[in-house]
Protein backbone atom coordinates (compact mmCIF):
# COMPACT_ATOMS: atom_id res chain seq x y z
CA UNK A 1 0.00 0.00 0.00
CA UNK A 2 1.12 3.40 -0.84
CA UNK A 3 1.33 5.92 1.64
CA UNK A 4 0.39 9.26 0.26
CA UNK A 5 2.45 12.13 2.31
CA UNK A 6 1.57 15.59 2.37
CA UNK A 7 3.39 18.66 3.68
CA UNK A 8 2.99 22.31 4.27
CA UNK A 9 5.35 25.46 3.90
CA UNK A 10 4.61 28.03 6.67
CA UNK A 11 7.06 31.08 5.56
CA UNK A 12 7.75 33.85 8.60
CA UNK A 13 7.91 37.72 7.87
CA UNK A 14 8.22 40.46 10.34
CA UNK A 15 6.83 43.79 9.33
CA UNK A 16 9.08 46.71 8.20
CA UNK A 17 10.12 49.84 10.16
CA UNK A 18 7.28 51.30 11.91
CA UNK A 19 6.94 55.17 12.32
CA UNK A 20 7.53 56.33 15.97
CA UNK A 21 11.11 54.94 16.45
CA UNK A 22 12.23 52.69 18.82
CA UNK A 23 9.55 51.89 21.08
CA UNK A 24 7.42 49.08 22.35
CA UNK A 25 4.66 49.37 20.04
CA UNK A 26 3.08 45.65 21.32
CA UNK A 27 -0.99 46.13 20.32
CA UNK A 28 -0.50 49.74 19.93
CA UNK A 29 -1.38 50.08 16.08
CA UNK A 30 1.71 52.13 14.36
CA UNK A 31 1.87 52.34 10.65
CA UNK A 32 4.86 51.26 8.68
CA UNK A 33 7.23 54.11 7.31
CA UNK A 34 7.86 54.56 3.60
CA UNK A 35 11.32 52.77 4.77
CA UNK A 36 9.42 49.80 6.09
CA UNK A 37 6.80 49.65 3.53
CA UNK A 38 10.09 49.31 0.66
CA UNK A 39 11.83 47.08 3.29
CA UNK A 40 8.49 44.70 2.71
CA UNK A 41 8.16 44.78 -0.96
CA UNK A 42 12.06 43.97 -1.28
CA UNK A 43 11.87 41.08 0.89
CA UNK A 44 8.60 39.95 -0.57
CA UNK A 45 9.61 40.27 -3.94
CA UNK A 46 13.62 38.95 -3.50
CA UNK A 47 11.50 35.69 -1.78
CA UNK A 48 10.30 34.90 -5.44
CA UNK A 49 7.75 32.83 -3.91
CA UNK A 50 4.33 32.57 -4.82
CA UNK A 51 2.23 31.84 -1.88
CA UNK A 52 -1.19 30.17 -1.62
CA UNK A 53 -2.45 32.14 1.43
CA UNK A 54 -0.89 35.10 3.71
CA UNK A 55 -2.24 35.21 6.87
CA UNK A 56 -1.83 38.51 9.01
CA UNK A 57 -1.81 40.19 12.15
CA UNK A 58 -4.82 42.92 12.63
CA UNK A 59 -1.99 45.40 13.23
CA UNK A 60 -1.82 47.71 10.80
CA UNK A 61 1.92 47.73 10.44
CA UNK A 62 1.40 43.90 9.04
CA UNK A 63 -2.13 44.03 7.28
CA UNK A 64 -1.86 46.96 5.53
CA UNK A 65 1.18 45.64 3.22
CA UNK A 66 -0.64 41.72 3.33
CA UNK A 67 -3.45 42.48 1.65
CA UNK A 68 -2.31 44.85 -0.90
CA UNK A 69 0.30 42.07 -1.13
CA UNK A 70 -2.29 39.63 -1.08
CA UNK A 71 -4.09 41.09 -4.43
CA UNK A 72 -1.15 41.68 -5.86
CA UNK A 73 -0.14 38.39 -6.38
CA UNK A 74 -3.92 36.42 -5.97
CA UNK A 75 -3.62 34.65 -2.41
CA UNK A 76 -6.21 34.36 -0.55
CA UNK A 77 -5.68 36.49 2.53
CA UNK A 78 -7.01 36.65 6.02
CA UNK A 79 -6.77 38.57 9.42
CA UNK A 80 -5.86 36.20 12.47
CA UNK A 81 -6.34 38.12 15.54
CA UNK A 82 -4.00 35.36 17.23
CA UNK A 83 -1.01 36.64 14.91
CA UNK A 84 -1.03 40.24 16.77
CA UNK A 85 2.08 41.45 19.07
CA UNK A 86 2.29 40.13 22.69
CA UNK A 87 1.02 42.87 24.38
CA UNK A 88 3.93 45.47 26.77
CA UNK A 89 1.51 46.35 28.83
CA UNK A 90 2.72 49.39 30.40
CA UNK A 91 5.46 49.78 28.67
CA UNK A 92 3.48 50.27 25.09
CA UNK A 93 4.08 53.30 23.06
CA UNK A 94 7.04 54.17 25.45
CA UNK A 95 10.96 54.70 23.70
CA UNK A 96 12.78 51.48 24.63
CA UNK A 97 15.53 53.64 26.26
CA UNK A 98 13.16 55.53 28.27
CA UNK A 99 11.81 51.99 29.58
CA UNK A 100 15.88 51.02 30.31
CA UNK A 101 15.86 53.98 32.38
CA UNK A 102 12.92 54.55 34.21
CA UNK A 103 12.06 51.05 34.80
CA UNK A 104 15.62 49.55 35.06
CA UNK A 105 15.20 46.69 36.94
CA UNK A 106 11.98 45.10 35.25
CA UNK A 107 13.83 45.86 32.04
CA UNK A 108 17.04 43.83 33.12
CA UNK A 109 14.95 41.07 34.79
CA UNK A 110 12.61 40.83 31.68
CA UNK A 111 15.93 41.03 29.10
CA UNK A 112 17.39 38.17 31.10
CA UNK A 113 14.18 35.99 31.11
CA UNK A 114 11.28 37.12 29.61
CA UNK A 115 8.88 34.06 30.41
CA UNK A 116 9.23 34.70 34.12
CA UNK A 117 9.22 38.54 34.13
CA UNK A 118 6.18 39.91 32.19
CA UNK A 119 6.15 43.77 31.19
CA UNK A 120 3.80 45.65 33.80
CA UNK A 121 0.17 44.34 33.27
CA UNK A 122 1.85 43.15 29.75
CA UNK A 123 0.86 39.77 28.37
CA UNK A 124 2.89 36.16 29.56
CA UNK A 125 4.83 34.61 26.78
CA UNK A 126 3.03 31.75 27.58
CA UNK A 127 0.15 32.82 26.42
CA UNK A 128 1.73 34.19 23.38
CA UNK A 129 3.27 30.80 22.84
CA UNK A 130 -0.73 28.63 23.06
CA UNK A 131 -2.13 31.44 20.36
CA UNK A 132 1.20 31.45 18.37
CA UNK A 133 1.32 27.49 17.94
CA UNK A 134 -2.48 27.26 17.60
CA UNK A 135 -2.29 29.39 14.65
CA UNK A 136 0.42 26.94 13.05
CA UNK A 137 -1.63 24.03 13.79
CA UNK A 138 -4.65 25.62 12.39
CA UNK A 139 -2.25 26.74 9.05
CA UNK A 140 -1.02 22.80 8.74
CA UNK A 141 -4.54 21.06 9.28
CA UNK A 142 -6.49 23.48 6.85
CA UNK A 143 -3.69 24.22 3.99
CA UNK A 144 -2.12 20.62 3.48
CA UNK A 145 0.13 20.89 0.23
CA UNK A 146 0.00 24.29 0.58
CA UNK A 147 2.81 27.83 0.94
CA UNK A 148 1.36 29.78 3.13
CA UNK A 149 3.24 33.47 4.69
CA UNK A 150 2.00 34.46 7.99
CA UNK A 151 3.20 38.21 8.06
CA UNK A 152 3.55 39.48 11.81
CA UNK A 153 5.45 40.58 14.82
CA UNK A 154 9.47 39.90 16.27
CA UNK A 155 8.17 39.09 19.55
CA UNK A 156 5.76 36.47 18.40
CA UNK A 157 8.22 35.09 16.02
CA UNK A 158 10.53 34.29 18.88
CA UNK A 159 7.95 32.80 20.81
CA UNK A 160 7.46 30.59 17.69
CA UNK A 161 10.86 29.59 17.00
CA UNK A 162 11.55 29.10 20.55
CA UNK A 163 8.53 26.53 20.62
CA UNK A 164 9.16 24.93 17.48
CA UNK A 165 12.85 24.27 18.18
CA UNK A 166 11.98 23.32 21.54
CA UNK A 167 14.07 25.65 23.12
CA UNK A 168 12.82 27.41 26.25
CA UNK A 169 10.52 30.31 26.40
CA UNK A 170 13.23 31.90 28.32
CA UNK A 171 15.43 31.70 25.76
CA UNK A 172 13.85 33.32 22.73
CA UNK A 173 15.28 36.68 22.78
CA UNK A 174 18.59 34.61 21.16
CA UNK A 175 16.30 35.06 17.87
CA UNK A 176 17.44 37.90 16.05
CA UNK A 177 14.44 39.31 14.07
CA UNK A 178 14.92 42.58 12.52
CA UNK A 179 12.26 44.13 10.17
CA UNK A 180 11.69 42.62 7.23
CA UNK A 181 13.05 39.39 7.82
Amino acid sequence: MKQIVSSITIDLLRHGECEGGAIFRGTFDALLSERGLQQMQDKCHQANTQWDAIFSSPLKRCAEFAQAWSEDSRSTFKIDERLREMSFGEWEGQLIEDVMVQDTDRFKQWQLDPNLHTPPNGEPLTKVQHRALDVVRSVEQNHQNKHVLLICHGGLIRVLLASLLEIPLEKCNVFDVPYAC
